[in-house]
């Protein structure tokens, strides 16, 4: 009998260490959070204040790398400054958005890191702030020539039903703090060349998130609440 004291136990723990990684991996049911959050994407415009976008094309390994069940790939312009901001806004589950980050991305497409990776904080105009990790990449071209681009990134942590304001964070600990969220928003700000050397209040990154933000937060503000009654997530389609 106490041979078989091990084993029982060893039996216990496959069995919750299954069951948690199945819950975690939505294996045994749909993640309506993150489907619900998807549409929300759907609603963000192309038109902010000053600034148009223009859609990118993003393959499906992309999209599978990133773990993107949803997505924004769009390059904005203001009409004013002629100046431009790359955006990446995503969302899916946290074990796939909180890993994938330009720390691991832009070394394999050869990229360097000019200066270390820094957090920023921006003052939003209602009170709220916001945290990014940021720094600056630099790659040579063919002729030579250093291309530089400057790249802010952060995540946003849906709560349910809470009711919370959006708040976008630059966790210290990453794996700690959102890597099992069903559903994870992680967002990219970028620009290149001289733009990419300037400090944060004055480059059009900050500039521009300032008003993407203000437009935006309230169109990810419903992932803080319930999920609407007779919401399907088997009908939502990966955008």
């Amino acid at each position: 009998m106490s041979r078989l004291i091990p084993i029982v136990i060893a039996l216990v723990a496959i069995a919750a260490l299954t069951v948690v990684e199945g819950t975690m991996s939505e294996r045994w049911g749909d993640n309506r959070l993150c489907a619900y959050c998807t549409t929300l994407l759907k609603q963000v415009p192309s038109e902010i204040g000053s600034w148009t976008g223009v859609d990118g094309e993003v393959d499906d390994k992309t999209r599978e790398v990133a773990g993107a069940r949803g997505f924004v790939s769009r390059s904005y312009t203001d009409s004013v400054t002629d100046k431009r901001v790359g955006v990446w806004l995503i969302v899916g589950h946290a074990r796939d958005t909180a890993r994938h980050t330009p720390d691991i991305c832009y070394p394999y497409n050869g990229f360097k890191k000019t200066e270390g990776i820094t957090k920023h904080r921006l003052t939003l105009t209602d009170g709220r702030e916001a945290e990014f990790f940021t720094t600056i990449w630099g790659k040579q071209n063919a002729a030579g020539q250093e291309h530089l681009e400057r790249v802010y990134w952060s995540w946003f942590k849906p709560r349910g039903n809470s009711g919370d304001p959006v708040k976008w964070i630059a966790p210290d600990s990453v794996r700690m703090e959102i890597a099992a969220a069903p559903a994870l928003f992680k967002l990219y700000f970028t620009t290149q060349g001289d733009d990419a050397e300037l400090p944060h209040e004055e480059g059009p990154c900050m500039k521009f998130a300032q008003e993407f933000l203000s437009t935006v937060d309230p169109i990810l503000q419903p992932a803080n609440g319930p999920i609407p009654d007779g919401f399907d997530a088997s009908t939502v389609e990966s955008i």
